[in-house]
C-alpha cells in the first residue's frame, strides 16, 4: 500500500494538523475546545475550562495546551498563505507532546518562535 505525500504546503499543513488532532492530547482538547465556543471568548474561558479537565496542580501541562493555541493559529497562517514549514519543524512539532518535564515548553517556544521568525521574514523581504 503506498501512502500519498501531500503535494502542496496545505495539503502538508492540513495533514499535520489532523495528526496533532488525533495524537496529541493537549492539541485535541484545544479542537474539541474551539469548536464549542465562539472565537471571541476563547482566552479566559479555555484556561478554566484546562483546569476542569486538567486539575489546577497540573500547571505545566496547562501551559502546553495553552501553547497549542498559538501553534494552531501560526499552522493556520502557514496553510493559508501556502508557505512550506521550515525545515525539520514538521517532525519536531508531531512529538512536542512527548517531551515531558520543562524541556517540553523549551522545545515548544523554540518551535512556535522558529514558525513565528520565518513569517516575519517573509512579510519584510
Amino acid at each position: 500500500m503506498s501512502y500519498p505525500f501531500p503535494t502542496t504546503a496545505a495539503e502538508e499543513i492540513r495533514e499535520l494538523l489532523g495528526h496533532l488532532t488525533r495524537t496529541n492530547p493537549y492539541f485535541a482538547l484545544w479542537d474539541l475546545y474551539k469548536r464549542g465556543v465562539s472565537e471571541h471568548s476563547v482566552a479566559g474561558v479555555w484556561r478554566e475550562f484546562l483546569l476542569e479537565q486538567l486539575g489546577p496542580e497540573s500547571s505545566e501541562e496547562i501551559d502546553f495546551a495553552c501553547a497549542m493555541v498559538d501553534l494552531d493559529k501560526l499552522l493556520g497562517i502557514y496553510r493559508d498563505q501556502g508557505r512550506t514549514l521550515p525545515r525539520l519543524l514538521f517532525e519536531r512539532i508531531c512529538f512536542l507532546h512527548y517531551i515531558r518535564g520543562p524541556e517540553r515548553m523549551a522545545q515548544t517556544r523554540a518551535v512556535l518562535g522558529t514558525l513565528t521568525a520565518e513569517l516575519a521574514a517573509c512579510t519584510s523581504a
